[in-house]
């Protein structure tokens, strides 16, 4: 089966609760993305509703924040 697409509309209230979460942590954009190993590019994405995590960075975000 293919995986489901999520789109970012759907996720009301994901970025600002990233953004939050990050920046109660002390965390740049550029130091959750090296956590991460993802872009910072993506990141700023994240927190600004113009795409979603993948199911494993959705992990990945949920164990570190």
């Amino acid at each position: 089966s293919e995986p489901e697409i999520v789109s970012p509309a759907s996720m009301p209230g994901i970025p600002e609760t990233l953004r939050s979460r990050r920046k109660a942590k002390g965390l740049s954009q550029i130091k959750l993305a090296e956590v991460l190993g993802v872009s910072v590019k993506k990141i700023s994405a994240w927190e600004h509703g113009k795409s979603v995590p993948t199911a494993e960075e959705q992990k990945k975000l949920d164990a570190f924040i």
